[in-house]
């Protein structure tokens, strides 16, 4: 999709719109370069609020290198597949990237469809679609020199039978505080198998 054809054309906003909510990803070209990109999403887009985060309200990834780097997602280190800020009681529901400028190559991105991978682990495994769905997760991570995150959550959450959100961050998973909650040590192995097949299905 093209900046300023959405941002002037209400019916292309829509097309824009319909076609994050059925594939969970849209890509936006030529946008204006922006110190601050926060009104090109409450204004132009209109799907805000932005919310705060960790690393500020609209944080600023820059590349370092990797003995420099506070943060993986700072260096040319291969990053896994996962969803952002599951450490957060309220995952966000719309996690916008913003380009200002690019002086690395490199940095291809790997986009998965999650909602694909357990659609193939309802018809294959159902016992494991059915504990991911059920049984809760729990997430940790902290900034240093900041507050610990904690959270919980189901890897996939449902609205009846329809699959809703998927959280899914397995670097952040807590395995003391998941144990410490599911003490049923069956439940425990049942989960880790589920979730080890559906990894599978994401890489």
């Amino acid at each position: 999709f093209q900046y300023t054809t959405v941002k002037e054309n209400k019916s292309e906003l829509l097309k824009f719109l319909l076609h994050f909510m059925e594939y969970g990803i849209a890509i936006l070209r030529e946008c204006p370069v922006l110190d601050n990109p926060v009104s090109l999403i409450n204004q132009d887009l209109r799907y805000g609020p932005v919310k705060h985060t960790l690393y500020g309200t609209v944080p600023e990834v820059t590349f370092k290198s990797a003995t420099d780097g506070e943060f993986v997602a700072f260096t040319n280190s291969e990053v896994v597949t996962h969803t952002d800020n599951s450490f957060y009681s309220r995952p966000a529901e719309i996690l916008t990237m913003y380009g200002k400028s690019n002086s690395v190559e490199g940095g291809a991105s790997l986009y998965v469809d999650t909602f694909a991978v357990l659609d193939e682990v309802r018809q294959e495994q159902p016992e494991y679609f059915r504990i991911l769905s059920q049984v809760v997760a729990y997430y940790r991570y902290g900034v240093p020199g900041d507050k610990l995150n904690v959270s919980r959550h189901r890897v996939l959450d449902m609205r009846g039978e329809d699959m809703y959100r998927v959280v899914d961050t397995f670097f952040t998973l807590d395995e003391y505080a998941f144990a410490r909650n599911v003490t049923d040590i069956e439940t425990r192995k049942l989960w880790w198998k589920a979730y080890s097949y559906y990894r599978q299905g994401c890489c």
